[in-house]
């Protein structure tokens, strides 16, 4: 699963880095900049406009809740494999794809009895895009939601955790938001390659959805069990 991540950057930067703008006034409603992004914040996802068909830039829910599903719980996550079998994830996934900006995503490791939080990211530190699905809110002036696909995890991944987020190549960015449904799978790379990827240990203190402060991303001590 993916249950962190951190956007840090500015709304300059991430509408430089694709190439669309944010939508103002519901931007500067729900947006802020995080370290410790967690399920229920608002975020930057990456959209087709549903009635131009152009991409658009807004602040998503995380936490998939389709409008005419009642009592369940909003879900952070969907599996790669079984996205299609799920009534919850399948319209979505058959017609509603987006992109999520972040600079790294997070995920614990049990090491000597403490949850150990690593921060992964790619090699050169760039922003990237990871696969979601969205639906619109109950409310139509409230802004959608949406989930983070996972897949199984690469080797390097596989050090301390079984599953990762979908990151999609920049090259096929464009492709994920207007090819959807189960083909596109097929046409795009689903596990990001490790070589590109790097990940190192932080401060335990993530571990509380409210820490937001910038050493939030710094590197503690690693752990030398896992060679990294």
């Amino acid at each position: 699963m993916c249950g962190r991540f951190s956007i840090v950057d500015g709304t300059t930067v991430i509408e430089k880095r694709f190439g669309v703008k944010f939508t103002s006034s519901q931007f500067e409603t729900y947006y802020s900049a995080k370290y410790n992004a967690a399920p229920s914040m608002y975020l930057p996802m990456v959209m087709l406009d549903k009635a131009t068909n152009e991409k658009t830039l807004v602040a998503g829910k995380w936490g998939l809740m389709p409008p005419w599903m009642h009592n369940f719980r909003p879900q952070a996550n969907a599996r790669l494999d079984t996205v299609q079998e799920r009534k919850m994830f399948k319209d979505a996934f058959t017609h509603r794809h987006c992109l999520v900006p972040a600079d790294s995503f997070f995920e614990w490791h049990r090491e000597k009895g403490i949850r150990q939080p690593y921060r992964i990211m790619l090699k050169d530190e760039s922003m990237f895009a990871m696969a979601g699905i969205w639906e619109d809110s109950i409310a139509l002036s409230e802004p959608p939601t949406f989930a983070l696909l996972t897949t199984n995890a690469n080797t390097m991944m596989a050090k301390i955790h079984d599953r990762m987020p979908v990151i999609i190549p920049r090259r096929y960015e464009d492709r994920w938001l207007h090819e959807v449904g189960q083909g596109v799978i097929s046409n795009i790379p689903m596990q990001y390659p490790p070589e590109d990827m790097k990940m190192y240990p932080v401060t335990t203190r993530i571990n509380k959805v409210s820490y937001q402060e910038p050493d939030a991303i710094v590197p503690v001590e690693p752990a030398p069990s896992l060679g990294i």
